[in-house]
């Protein structure tokens, strides 16, 4: 597969990768690995009731279930892309999807609230390490392909968004919503046997692991409180969370501050490209969390929809995500990465006040049509930035695995304030503010990217980079 040169730039570079690409099989099961960390984490989203029955708590309790899983993963991204760098993509990998299963089976026999938070927690963890070794392993067994496998990893997003939730509902009708949780664990170890038996390892350059581990701990921390308190404010905790959210700011302002003689990823740090792919995967990743989170309360509350036609309903997010990752990756090839980043930005900032107001006039179900092919356009805007922030993420020289958890981490926080914008924007009843919202997050990270490109083109990168800029640089 040769469908652009990123690869071959990424290659001059240094990076390790195996002599000839693996199988199909391994290319397959790194996607598939994609799609479960996405069920993991919907996919007890339609038993939700009949969970909170079981183990004897209210709705607020069992989110807070769903939310840990989001905070843990956001908290432990930067400790995974490190351990990845230690132990190898591969290896670590596969520890994580270990760690799923122990998960997953262990949110299968909770009794109580508490076994039940603790459960997603650990799957949480798990599910930190899959972006950065995915993201790296198909960079590095695949270099010449990089735009296809990035838009088949953000089509993998998409299938998982699209599947967890109904698969959920139906072994749950079916077998019970303990067993929920022990189909995704049996699974995920037919992929992992499938993944031990065709994938090597790549290896991982030693100058990318040479970091300030120490700004990297605090750093870690700081991530790990802002995406608490945004959380929190969720859970109606509004003194404490505001307090927990400054506190978390202020420490990631410290540790990020541009005079910081030693930055905190190494040279990856001060290249803009880092700071634009991050931001920008987080205001992705803040639009499908807004999205998925507004519109079925919509759909229930003023349209009346049911479980079931609501479930079926936002699979039009999940369709665009999965369909149109590809014709970006094409797009991508004749108009340069960041040319279509920005298209995906614009995209967002333009049709999610559609959105609000299209929720705000409709009443009843005659608005459904319309209100489907506005989210499908969302999804496609979705997969477009998820796509391209993972490709101007593999062009910034020396990335390491470390330095690609802390952006899953953004990524993450970016899914905790979509979820925090929702819960207090829900109470003033206005569609149109919260997705306004929306609007607002992919306009700053669009302003973001312009400024970073202008600054590449008045300081451009030294060495052979400049000399031969690869398509996605664009």
């Amino acid at each position: 597969m040769t469908d652009d040169t990123s690869g071959a730039v990424g290659a001059g570079r240094g990076e390790g990768r195996a002599v000839s690409p693996p199988g199909r099989a391994a290319y397959l099961g790194l996607l598939s690995v994609t799609s479960l960390g996405t069920i993991s984490s919907t996919i007890m989203s339609a038993p939700i009731n009949e969970i909170a029955a079981s183990i004897g708590t209210d709705g607020r309790g069992v989110v807070l279930a769903v939310s840990a899983f989001t905070v843990v993963m956001a908290l432990t991204s930067p400790a995974a892309g490190w351990l990845a760098d230690r132990m190898g993509p591969r290896a670590y990998l596969f520890v994580s999807l270990v760690l799923m299963v122990g998960g997953q089976v262990l949110a299968g026999v909770s009794t109580n609230l508490t076994m039940l938070v603790v459960a997603r927690s650990v799957q949480g963890a798990a599910c930190s390490g899959i972006p950065a070794c995915v993201q790296y392993l198909l960079a590095s067994h695949w270099p010449l392909s990089r735009r296809r496998s990035m838009a088949a990893w953000a089509s993998a997003i998409g299938v998982g968004q699209a599947i967890g939730p109904p698969t959920g509902g139906a072994v749950a009708q079916l077998l019970g919503w303990r067993w929920v949780f022990g189909a995704v664990a049996l699974v995920v170890i037919v992929v992992l046997v499938v993944l031990v038996r065709t994938l090597p390892e790549v290896a991982v350059e030693s100058d990318a692991v040479l970091m300030d581990t120490g700004a990297l701990v605090v750093l870690t921390v700081g991530g790990g409180l802002l995406a608490v308190g945004f959380t929190a404010i969720g859970q109606g905790y509004a003194g404490p969370s505001v307090a927990v959210t400054a506190l978390g700011a202020l420490v990631l302002a410290v540790v990020l501050r541009p005079g910081r003689r030693r930055p905190v990823l190494g040279p990856v740090g001060r290249d803009p490209g880092y700071a634009v792919a991050t931001l920008s995967a987080a205001t992705g990743m803040a639009t499908m969390g807004i999205t998925i989170v507004s519109v079925p309360v919509y759909l229930g509350t003023r349209l009346g929809l049911g479980p079931g036609l609501i479930g079926v309903s936002t699979l039009a997010l999940a369709l665009g995500m999965t369909t149109f990752a590809p014709i970006a990756g094409r797009v991508a090839g004749r108009l340069g990465t960041r040319r279509t980043l920005a298209g995906g930005l614009l995209s967002i900032t333009l049709i999610a006040p559609v959105l609000g107001v299209v929720e705000s006039r409709g009443e009843d179900v005659t608005i459904l049509p319309v209100l489907l092919a506005v989210l499908f356009a969302v999804g496609c805007g979705i997969a477009t930035i998820q796509s391209m922030a993972a490709l101007v993420l593999l062009d910034v020289p020396g990335r390491s695995g470390t330095s690609m958890g802390v952006h899953n981490m953004g990524r993450f926080t970016g899914l905790c304030v979509g979820y925090a914008w929702v819960a207090f924007s829900l109470p003033f009843d206005q569609p149109l503010l919260i997705h306004l919202g929306t609007a607002a997050m992919a306009l700053v990270s669009l302003v973001a990217l312009v400024v970073a490109v202008q600054r590449a083109r008045v300081s451009p990168r030294p060495g052979p980079r400049s000399e031969t800029p690869a398509a996605t640089s664009r």
